[in-house]
């Protein structure tokens, strides 16, 4: 927004950070990781690049995610702008018109979940760039949450925001 700064400029100034090695979306809530130095940047996006930064999300997609053989699992893989792009996910919970679904990325291409889930007609709820008609309406953001990175054996996890905690009982409700 106007007068605000981005989270890159905040650790700029606050902490005089080399790098943001792992980046959310606007919108998105969840963990990022930072590099203080240079040489820790560049440690940590080879690390990114060797697959050994582990990123787990949790989003809300419209409509019934199906996935073969009725399992729970599912991989969209894809080429996004000629590259190709791996989402690995499994269904958390069902709701009437919409899915949580848990996401591990293989690849990290530029919105790449929102990609790949509006490509199969499941847009992210609140996904103005993605998602076409109701998806847009039922939340103010795009419904996505990086819960889980594990860095370089080190495993960091976080709460799930009070407004992505409140859209999911609002999903809840609308079952009874």
């Amino acid at each position: 927004k106007e007068g605000r700064g981005s989270v890159v400029e905040w650790l700029q100034k606050s902490f005089n950070f080399a790098g943001l090695v792992h980046r959310l979306d606007f919108g998105t809530s969840g963990l990022m990781v930072c590099a203080k130095t240079a040489d820790a940047a560049k440690t940590l996006t080879q690390a990114m690049q060797n697959g050994e930064i582990e990123r787990t999300y949790w989003a809300v997609v419209l409509g019934r995610v199906a996935t073969q053989k009725n399992s729970d699992i599912g991989t969209y893989d894809q080429d996004l702008d000629g590259q190709s792009a791996t989402t690995h996910f499994r269904i958390r919970e069902y709701f009437p018109n919409a899915t949580l679904v848990e996401i591990n990325l293989e690849t990290g291409r530029k919105h790449q979940i929102r990609k790949h889930f509006a490509n199969a007609g499941h847009p992210l709820l609140g996904d103005h760039l993605y998602g076409k008609g109701g998806a847009k309406l039922l939340f103010h953001r795009p419904a996505l949450h990086a819960i889980r990175l594990s860095v370089m054996g080190d495993v960091f996890e976080t709460q799930i925001p009070d407004d992505f905690n409140e859209l999911l009982t609002r999903l809840k409700a609308r079952r009874s």
